[in-house]
């Protein structure tokens, strides 16, 4: 039982900056994240997107990461593969992006890099598996 990444990959990366930026920006996050795992394949993908838009759009950026991994007998592993994809690969995929980010911002001569936040993938899935026996949705 083993699950192993074989690559991370920047997919995307689309930066806008105003030349003037005030002093105080209010930013919004939006989190995007895709999985790719045919029953039975020892190989799963993992897509994660954050857009980060600054209220008066001072500021824009989109990072795109896939993080390929390999799994061997599923049957055994401590936890359910999706759990995995949705908890842990992207949790492992994030630090790449939010290093990403604060390069991107402090290269491009932002006297404030953008450092984003941390971000819980567990307590996301968990309001998703509830949202989704609320709604009887079984994706």
């Amino acid at each position: 039982m083993s699950i192993s990444i074989t690559n991370i990959a920047l997919t995307e990366l689309r930066f806008y900056r105003n030349p003037v930026l005030p002093n105080n920006m209010d930013y919004t996050y939006h989190l995007e994240l895709g999985t790719k795992n045919e029953e039975g394949d020892e190989s799963a993908q993992v897509f994660l997107k954050i857009t980060i838009q600054e209220k008066s759009k001072n500021l824009e950026l989109t990072c795109c990461m896939l993080g390929n991994f390999r799994i061997t007998n599923q049957e055994s592993l401590p936890l359910p593969i999706d759990t995995f994809l949705h908890v842990n690969a992207p949790a492992m995929i994030y630090p790449y992006m939010r290093e990403i980010i604060t390069t991107t911002t402090q290269r491009a001569g932002m006297e404030k890099p953008l450092y984003i936040p941390v971000f819980n993938f567990k307590a996301l899935y968990d309001r998703k598996q509830s949202s989704d026996k609320t709604t009887g949705n079984p994706e």
